[in-house]
């Protein structure tokens, strides 16, 4: 799979990745196969943490986001190595993910994407 730096997939590099052998790439709020381009949403679990206001709000979002999400067949925790730095940041993503695991069974994106592949019925972004 490919994913942008911030997600920040344009419609020229959605064009070129649609001539490469990916699998998949990532929004922020999508999955998105390749080549069909069937989009699975999914709100992904994400810090920022490079200021305290940052931190703060990302605390609160995330909050947010996990209540909303809670439904959804796919929870998408995508850290940083500095999320681990701040103990609140750390504390809020490791919440998260043990109450995910009493009903989830843990995957990474590849393998996640390759199990939906069967029953693309999502939305074409």
């Amino acid at each position: 799979g490919f994913v942008a730096p911030a997600w920040l997939l344009g419609d020229g590099a959605r064009d070129a990745l649609l001539k490469r052998p990916f699998e998949y790439t990532a929004t922020l709020r999508q999955l998105i196969h390749l080549p069909s381009q069937a989009a699975v949403q999914s709100q992904s679990v994400v810090y920022s943490t490079s200021s305290g206001w940052r931190r703060q709000l990302s605390l609160a979002w995330n909050a947010g986001v996990d209540v909303l999400e809670r439904r959804n067949p796919v929870l998408r925790l995508e850290l940083h190595p500095r999320d681990a730095d701040f103990a609140p940041i750390r504390r809020s993503w490791q919440r998260i993910l043990a109450r995910a695991l009493h009903k989830r069974r843990p995957a990474t994106v590849a393998e996640f994407m390759r199990s939906s592949r069967r029953s693309e019925t999502s939305t074409v972004f």
